[in-house]
């Protein structure tokens, strides 16, 4: 783990990052995402039949995280830029690039960060389902993991409702409810993907 510790098992029945040498064999019995005993005190459970326990079913994310900083542009897979439109909604509208797309990423903790756009506000989130640029100070806090192609996927996670797997900003329009929102995905989809733009790379082209 990050605090230098090793996966380790207490008992056969609970797992915790805490061991100071040999890790745990995970096999037979599987790693699960329900928490452990309570006497254990952040534990995972550890269950001997993996067979239709979705807690069992763990997906592994790419550990490297592409840096993002500076002014930025969002674009997506099929080259539309996520602009401020409305006063502080958001769309992936069209593929000109103008001072409608242009945001600061601002670097906030581990590694996450927030985005302030072309109106001062701040990227932030409706529920845990839908994304506006309406923020008058902190934002949702977006985790950047890389993906193949010189992509990336922006994360959200650790919000109250959200459960333990991370979920994904995407391009596509958010509930109608919300005035121009982008919708906040369960499962990542190509509309999950986005290519990032640095404006020391395109500021001559740039109206603003």
């Amino acid at each position: 783990g990050p605090d230098g510790k090793i996966v380790s098992m207490f008992y056969i029945n609970s797992v915790k990052c805490a061991g100071p040498r040999e890790g745990v064999e995970l096999e037979p019995r599987t790693l699960s995402s329900t928490p452990g005993h309570k006497a254990y005190s952040g534990s995972h459970t550890v269950k001997e039949n993996e067979d239709q326990d979705p807690s069992c079913r763990l997906s592994a994310e790419l550990a490297l995280s592409t840096h993002v900083s500076g002014t930025i542009a969002l674009k997506s897979q099929d080259g539309r830029y996520m602009k401020v439109f409305n006063g502080d909604g958001l769309r992936f509208h069209d593929r000109t690039l103008d001072g409608n797309a242009i945001f600061n990423v601002i670097n906030v903790k581990d590694g996450t960060i927030n985005l302030k756009g072309p109106n001062g506000k701040i990227v932030n989130m409706y529920y845990i389902s839908d994304v506006k640029c309406a923020g008058p100070r902190g934002g949702v806090e977006l985790g950047v993991v890389q993906s193949g192609g010189n992509s990336i996927k922006l994360t959200i996670s650790g919000y109250q409702g959200m459960g333990p797997r991370p979920r994904f900003l995407s391009s596509t329009p958010g509930h109608e409810s919300y005035n121009g929102s982008l919708a906040v995905k369960e499962n990542e989809d190509h509309s999950c993907y986005f290519f990032v733009e640095t404006m020391n790379d395109v500021i001559g082209d740039v109206t603003i």
